[in-house]
């Protein structure tokens, strides 16, 4: 979801729209952040994490975030980052576990540019295969199925007139599937996000995270979050779903599945050493 949604919600009066137990929840989260960067701005540590980066922001004249911006951004990332990208690799490993080929070549870059150590950062940008498959995944079962704008002033869209300040939600799931924009749209094809077809996609066929001014603050994050997670997992595990269990979206606030999605991970052996011959 668009991320000014959630620095507003973070922002009101909690008890603007919520019952008494919720109220009280965000009250007490909001405290809680307050006290973290309260005591983050008394230290004056940079420790090269996002709440660092937050409090060390400046716009473009030179003017810093307020604690109540810095709260609201911090429980943005929290509260609408954990949920939406544990369903995009749930997704991932069923698409994976459906079309086996993709999993195997996905394993085989992994272990390729990895071996057994640890996935870092800079490894991502050789992991271009993992980068596909969760983009993919993005545009099939995108976590955002939908979103919303309200229109600034009168305008007309598709032959219909919009007068300002009307709600407009539309379905980034129908627009990912449009066959238009993609061929044979319910196929799973890492492959459309090579860079040359990708480049052939037009501007706003393809938004899992919004488009426009008030894209999802947290998208680089997220596909940076999602990348790691699921390389850690092939690298350390052989994953197979079990048979025969339904598997249907769930469309709530995010794209979930109306049921738990099971699976069988074996841990994967170390890749033996090479060993030196002598002749």
């Amino acid at each position: 979801l668009p991320s000014t949604m959630f620095s507003r919600l973070f922002r009101i009066d909690p008890g603007v729209f919520y019952g008494k137990r919720a109220r009280q929840a965000v009250a007490e989260l909001q405290a809680l952040v307050h006290e973290i960067v309260a005591d983050r701005r008394v230290c004056g540590e940079d420790r090269g994490d996002l709440l660092s980066m937050l409090i060390s922001a400046r716009d473009e004249d030179g003017s810093a975030l307020s604690d109540d911006d810095i709260c609201a951004e911090t429980l943005t990332m929290l509260l609408a980052g954990h949920d939406t990208t544990a369903h995009t690799l749930t997704w991932a490993w069923h698409l994976l576990t459906q079309n086996p080929s993709w999993l195997d070549a996905v394993t085989q870059e992994v272990r390729a540019a990895l071996g057994e150590r640890d996935v870092t950062f800079e490894d991502l940008p050789q992991l271009t295969l993992v980068d596909r498959v969760v983009r993919e995944t993005l545009r099939l079962y995108p976590p955002a199925w939908y979103a919303d704008r309200v229109s600034a002033q009168d305008t007309e869209l598709g032959g219909y007139r919009i007068p300002a300040g009307t709600a407009v939600v539309w379905s980034t799931w129908v627009t990912h599937r449009d066959a238009r924009w993609f061929a044979e749209p319910e196929r799973f094809d890492p492959d459309r996000f090579t860079p040359e077809r990708a480049a052939r996609i037009p501007e706003g066929a393809y938004m899992p995270f919004g488009a426009g001014v008030h894209m999802c603050i947290g998208n680089t994050f997220a596909l940076t979050e999602a990348r790691v997670i699921l390389t850690a997992m092939v690298q350390s595990f052989a994953i197979r779903a079990t048979p025969r269990q339904p598997v249907r979206p769930r469309p709530m606030v995010t794209l979930g599945m109306q049921h738990p999605f099971v699976v069988v991970p074996t841990r994967r052996a170390p890749e033996p050493a090479p060993h030196a011959l002598t002749l």
